[in-house]
């Protein structure tokens, strides 16, 4: 600390780039900050201490500067057993002999220790601050180390607090929002002019790179940007999240990053430099509840120094320092080990005591894996609502629900939304998130909190879908924070992995779990800090940072636009942002290459970041620069009379407009005008062919603006260099006419020609500006007799068709152009994606040989129950129709007959004409027709589905014969339904039912069907004449009660998907 310090009252020098850049990381017990070019951060503690007011006592708030909380005793005893169950498994699995002697020694041991008293000179009293020397003289702020001066006698006239709490404020402590934040801004201020010595005109030229949550919120955003540019006054400021400070500090473009620090652990999923929002979790325990466990476990074992106060910052400290030294979870260092320490009191001799240590040291970091023990009452007790409703311009941090947080709590999602749904009652909901739902997302939260370490990160990284990006991130684990450096805990954590990996079989491919170790001279803790030092070196940097005017005009609309690193999940951003016909660049990863090119495409086509003042222009010209209004619904059309006319003419015509009116106006300028009107040819010939793309593809990447001006430009300047350069040597001839015969093409044309249109190809692939037509440009440059005796002046021809060209496509397709096409088409696919058989749902498959659209499992049963003929007269759909007193239909393209549609209307009378029915207008030779023209099926092998359909059978997979594959989120929530686990206790022999239904032998595509249906009693009649292979007698004539379980279970089957797909 002493080589960051400079002596009060020095005048202010000149300070390098690097040392004017600071990198902050605010934790719960510390706050990792130094100047970009040292090596490691300082650990200063994130305590502030002011002085109580003469007036009033501490008006409300206690001294609450210990976060730590107690362990839940009603699970120690069961918890310790399991954990010392795992250990002796481990050891024999390790074939490792423990000593079964060994905890009884230390015990004795430590019975036994007598304190060493140390020397007078030893003692550390003159470094307290106590109260009896003059209570008025008492300094009236203290932050950091100074806190922990402070004797219990002086303590009472302080406040303590801790300002930071779980990545978050601390507003369990803290009661005032001005209070907090003067907090804060009152420790930077400290820790700069006091620890680094800055004076207020060296803090107004600093560069602060602030390392957030992964799970942040838009209020800590918010707050902590304003309060270090507007209060400590600092000169701008760079955001990043720790997951992604840790992987760039670690090399690594993509890693699963741990941290597991004092209060909280977070585990995230970063690929390709960006956080993944799904995979983010947060669990509610972190190094300060090992070190709960282990103060726990050490008392137990006759601990040699007691009493001792957690709450105290010296005793907390002492266990601290055993656990860094005792604490591993390598089996194979299992053994008696004796470490000394010495305890310091104020006004007291020093004592020093030892400690023999066995198997407690291994005992407590398998809290990890053991969360039961922590007692998360405490960790979630009551916040004081200190902002009020936050604004919902972001979706993101504590308040959203990432899916791996859904993942771990799936099994009490459907359950929780029918207690809460139950209590509203029947009360309508708004698009806004209501309270109701706040609260589930919070129970969400809190449960998911409470996950172990290993399932945790099994869930996130499941988060991303793929086996190639599980496999990628199963292998590039990476651990950090401060309890991520004990020894072992790498290991272990593998281990409990992969076994975690092994218990489920849709995991099956992964074939390794491999950890990342930091990089040689970094420790563990700080790789997210040495990560942004690194990364506010570098040049990228300089499109990152976010100024004092920037932030105070724009908000957090300036930090998206710029620190486009963050994972910002935008409300509504289709109304945010313009709707232009030249794509923007949206993906992060094109943006990291800092193309040049692509940076200009951007700021020349999103005019998000000049929203508020296209707003305040005139309508027809904010609404040419490609600003909507958010309340725009559907836009009106300029011609009124286009609205009859269907979208895809509509499209031709508008096609056909622009590429007319495109090369007329080339010609027309180049005709008319007296600059330009000696050039032959007047049009260059590849503008035609961009005209396909401005006006017949305009969504497409190559036809935005970098790609037609710059790749034409570009081809053409390459295309006349080569030109030039041929024309140096005698030998070289030029073309002179436009279709050269075979001599001229022997004089080395050939070769110029197709060494400008290779080269031309490179350069728009480097410059990223491909577009097709301007290869064509550097061809024209060399084989065309008027461009090449133009020479360089073919480039102002080529610029200035290019410039023409590209006003008119803006013009055209911004203004002109109909916005309430797509809209129309939107609406247009929602009014036909009801489902063709109920009406009642959106559908989700396609039937394959008649083209209907189906919703679920019931309506693709009436299908081919009912093929060519009306849903109605199905006998599935009968029963319900007539119990609702509503009708099914199904469109079908088939002709019907006279005595079908009188079918039809009988079968919707009563239930019991539905045998008859279909008896009557379904005969056994329609039902052999079927059986052909069937797609094939999957045979019943097991109840669970592949997680991937087979491509071989079915190649589209909307358009596949059977159902969608369930993905693993609806099998876990299938898995852990209490009411699926409730019908099987009810119902003992529901399970050797299902048994033998997967034990019968299928022969044929039809027979699987006939065989559910017939054991759920669906067409009988119908049915009753074939002949099933291997059908159990005791499924030809099953019970109600049997057939009433296989409904139930059914239901419960679509209600878990239900509640997973909410």
């Amino acid at each position: 600390m002493e080589a960051h310090k400079r002596k009060l009252g020095e005048d202010s020098h000149e300070y390098t780039k690097y040392q004017r850049t600071l990198i902050i990381q605010p934790g719960s017990t510390f706050i990792r900050i130094a100047q970009s070019d040292a090596d490691k951060p300082l650990l200063i503690p994130s305590i502030i201490a002011r002085k109580k007011s003469v007036e009033s006592d501490s008006s409300g708030s206690s001294s609450s500067h210990s976060p730590h909380t107690s362990l839940n005793t009603s699970q120690y005893t069961t918890t310790l057993s399991a954990i010392s169950n795992d250990l002796n498994n481990a050891l024999k699995a390790n074939k490792l002999v423990s000593n079964p002697q060994g905890q009884s020694q230390s015990i004795s041991f430590n019975q036994q220790v007598v304190p060493e008293v140390l020397p007078s000179h030893l003692n550390s009293s003159d470094q307290y601050i106590d109260s009896n020397i003059d209570s008025s003289s008492l300094p009236s702020v203290l932050v950091g180390e100074n806190v922990f001066k402070l004797t219990d006698s002086a303590k009472q006239f302080y406040d303590i607090k801790r300002p930071f709490l779980g990545g978050d404020f601390n507003t369990q402590d803290y009661s005032s929002l001005s209070l907090l934040l003067a907090d804060i801004d009152t420790l930077l201020s400290n820790i700069l002019t006091n620890i680094f010595s800055f004076t207020l005109s060296d803090i107004k030229s600093l560069s602060i790179a602030l390392i957030i949550p992964n799970s942040y919120t838009a209020t800590y955003v918010t707050e902590m940007t304003n309060i270090i540019l507007n209060l400590v006054g600092c000169k701008q400021i760079l955001l990043i999240q720790e997951a992604n400070g840790t992987a760039f500090g670690c090399g690594l473009s993509s890693a699963c990053v741990v941290d597991i620090g004092a209060q909280k652990t977070s585990i995230a999923c970063v690929e390709e430099g960006v956080v993944i929002p799904e995979s983010r979790m947060e669990l509610a325990y972190g190094g300060d509840d090992i070190t709960l466990f282990f103060h726990q476990l050490l008392i137990d074992a006759a601990f040699p120094y007691q009493p001792t106060n957690m709450a105290d910052a010296g005793d907390w400290n002492i266990f601290e320092n055993l656990k860094e030294r005792a604490c591993t979870l390598n089996e194979s260092d299992l053994a008696i080990t004796t470490h000394d320490f010495i305890v310091r009191k104020p006004n007291e001799n020093s004592k020093k005591y030892s400690v023999r240590v066995y198997e407690d040291g291994i005992k407590a970091p398998n809290l990890l894996f053991h969360p039961q023990l922590v007692n998360f009452s405490e960790k979630h007790r009551a916040s004081h609502k200190l902002w009020g409703d936050a604004p919902q311009t972001l979706d993101i941090g504590s308040g959203s629900v990432s899916q791996a947080v859904q993942i771990s709590t799936i099994n009490r999602v459907g359950s929780i939304e029918k207690d809460k749904k139950g209590a509203r009652g029947k009360e309508k909901y708004t698009t806004e998130k209501t309270s109701m739902e706040c609260e589930k997302d919070k129970d969400v939260l809190i449960e998911s909190s409470k996950l172990p370490l290993h399932l945790a990160i099994l869930n996130s990284i499941s988060t991303t879908t793929t086996e190639e990006r599980i496999k990628k991130f199963c292998t590039s684990l990476v651990l950090t924070g401060g309890g991520g450096h004990l020894k072992g805990v790498n290991q272990a954590l593998e281990v409990k992995l992969k076994d975690a990996l092994q218990l489920s079989p849709q995991y099956g491919f992964v074939d390794r779990v491999q950890h990342v170790p930091p990089p040689k001279d970094v420790h563990s803790q700080f790789l997210a800090w040495c990560g942004v030092s690194t990364l506010s070196k570098l040049e990228v940097a300089n499109e990152l940072w976010v100024g004092v005017e920037d932030f105070n005009a724009l908000g957090l609309k300036a930090l998206k636009d710029r620190t486009y690193l963050l994972s910002f999940w935008f409300v509504n951003s289709a109304s945010l942002e313009p709707r232009c016909w030249i794509e923007s660049i949206r993906d992060d990863r094109s943006m990291r290459t800092l193309n040049p090119f692509k940076i200009l495409d951007k700021k020349f086509c999103r005019a998000s970041q000049s929203e508020r003042w296209l707003a305040r222009l005139p309508a027809p010209i904010s609404h040419f620069l490609g600003y909507r209004s958010v309340d725009t619904d559907t836009p009106t059309p300029l011609f009124p009379a286009f609205r009859k006319i269907p979208n895809e003419v509509e499209t031709l015509v508008f096609g056909w407009i622009g590429s007319f009116v495109g090369i007329a106006l080339l010609v027309g300028v180049f005709s008319y005008s007296d600059s330009l009107v000696g050039w032959n040819p007047y049009v260059v010939p590849s503008m035609g062919a961009s005209c396909v793309l401005l006006f017949g593809s305009f969504e497409s990447p190559l036809a935005q603006p970098r790609n037609l001006v710059f790749g034409h430009f570009l081809s053409g300047l390459t295309g006349v260099i080569f030109q030039r350069l041929f024309a140096l040597n005698d030998g070289y001839t030029p073309s002179t006419t436009v279709f050269p015969d075979a001599m001229e093409v022997g004089q080395l044309t050939w070769l110029a020609a197709s060494l400008a249109t290779g080269t031309a190809v490179v350069v728009m692939q480097i410059t990223g500006t491909i577009h097709p037509p301007a290869g064509a440009t550097a061809l024209i440059a060399i084989t065309n007799p008027t461009a090449v005796s133009a020479s360089w002046r073919f480039l102002y021809n080529l610029l200035v068709s290019t410039l023409l060209m590209l006003g008119w496509a803006l013009f055209w397709n911004i203004t002109l152009m109909p916005a309430y096409k797509k809209k129309k088409q939107q609406l247009d696919k929602e009014r036909e994606k009801s489902c063709q058989v109920c009406h009642a749902q959106p559908f989700k498959y396609q039937h394959p040989s008649t083209g209907l659209y189906y919703c679920s499992l019931p309506c693709y049963k009436a299908i081919q129950g009912g093929r060519r003929v009306p849903s109605t007269q199905h006998p599935m759909l009968t029963q319900p129709t007539a119990e609702l007193g509503g009708s099914v239909d199904v469109k079908d393209k088939g002709k019907q007959s006279e005595s079908e549609q009188t079918a039809t209307v009988a079968a919707t009378t009563t239930p019991a004409a539905a045998a008859a029915t279909t008896t009557t207008t379904r005969p056994q030779e329609q039902l052999e027709t079927s059986k052909q023209v069937d797609a094939p099926l999957r045979p019943l092998h097991s109840l669970r589905w592949p997680e991937e359909p087979d491509e071989k059978i079915f190649i589209d997979a909307l358009s596949r014969n059977d159902p969608k594959p369930l993905r693993r989120s609806q099998v876990l929530s299938i898995a852990t339904s209490p009411e699926i686990r409730q019908l099987f206790q009810t119902h003992p022999n529901l399970k050797n039912l299902l048994a033998q239904l997967d034990s019968i032998d299928i022969d044929g595509s039809r027979n699987r069907e006939v065989v559910l249906q017939r054991v759920l009693g669906y067409d009988a009649n119908t049915l009753s004449g074939r002949s099933i292979h291997g059908l159990p007698a005791q499924l030809s004539n099953l019970q109600q009660s049997d057939r009433e379980a296989l409904q139930s279970l059914m239901e419960c089957m679509n209600n878990s998907i239900e509640a997973c797909n909410k």
